[in-house]
């Protein structure tokens, strides 16, 4: 008679309990990490668009644009706008009739958007008649393309991670707030010729050049060139772009605590309409 104990193994139950055990764990780790990744993503996109904003500002504020070779006239009329023309002789700050004023972050279409366009501005040196310049509305601001296309400084960006825009908020520097889709909507940072008068946001003061937040300015399409309807121009004080990957949400603020000229990204405490 032969003795010892015989060993029996795993039955097919405890075989399939062990594994479906394991697979819960796995979904559950997979989708762990995959929430990780997600959010890093959505947080490197936020904090990458308000850096591409930043960085486009800084560029108003430090005077640099284009080197492309450009020549532009005056075009009376109403609006005033500027017509150019490519491979002219006058280089940047050399032209005797307009100047590089600044950059327009143009939103189109229905949300979610998942684009914008930065355009370039220029405007006019002298007011109506060779006066000196003293509003904003009146510098014939217009995107620098020419008439048949062969120049646009326009540019597209691309949403970083494929985050999309889904509302903005609006503060004007008479108090008011609005809140808007953003089929059509614009806001920019142009340089101007004073300090901004007080009582009359559209006007300057005598003084040095500045840099400010433009909002709401029309594109419109004229015969000689794409101009910027002067009567639309707005200042504001911020600027509050939502954004969204479907699940988390966050937003970009130009105009933090109370400096036009600087975007943060914030993920907690967010706009109502955010």
């Amino acid at each position: 008679m032969k003795g010892g104990k015989r060993h029996q193994g795993y039955t097919i139950v405890e075989v399939m309990i062990v594994l479906a055990v394991s697979g819960v764990m796995f979904i559950i780790a997979a989708q762990f990490v995959s929430g990780k990744q997600a959010k890093t993503a959505f947080n490197q996109g936020t904090t990458s668009m308000a850096s591409d904003i930043q960085g486009a500002i800084q560029s108003v504020v430090d005077g640099n644009y284009t080197d492309v070779p450009l020549s532009c006239t005056i075009v009376s009329g109403a609006p005033r706008k500027l017509n150019f023309v490519p491979a002219g002789s006058d280089t940047q700050g050399a032209n005797q009739d307009c100047t590089f004023l600044g950059e327009l972050f143009h939103f189109s279409g229905a949300p979610p958007l998942k684009s914008y366009d930065i355009v370039y501005l220029a405007g006019a040196k002298t007011d109506v008649g060779g006066a000196p310049l003293t509003s904003l509305t009146h510098s014939a601001l217009s995107p620098i393309t020419t008439a048949n296309g062969t120049v646009d400084l326009t540019k597209t960006q691309t949403i970083p991670q494929s985050l999309e825009v889904s509302a903005m908020q609006v503060t004007y520097t008479n108090g008011a707030v609005v809140q808007t889709d953003t089929a059509g909507f614009n806001f920019g940072v142009v340089q101007g010729q004073g300090t901004i008068n007080s009582s009359d946001p559209t006007l300057y003061d005598s003084g040095a050049q500045t840099v400010g937040l433009v909002v709401d300015p029309t594109l419109g399409t004229t015969s000689n060139a794409v101009d910027v309807a002067e009567n639309t121009i707005k200042t504001a004080t911020s600027v509050i772009i939502c954004l969204t990957d479907g699940s988390r949400k966050s937003q970009i603020t130009i105009g933090d605590s109370g400096n036009q000229l600087k975007a943060t990204a914030a993920f907690s405490n967010l706009a109502p309409i955010c």
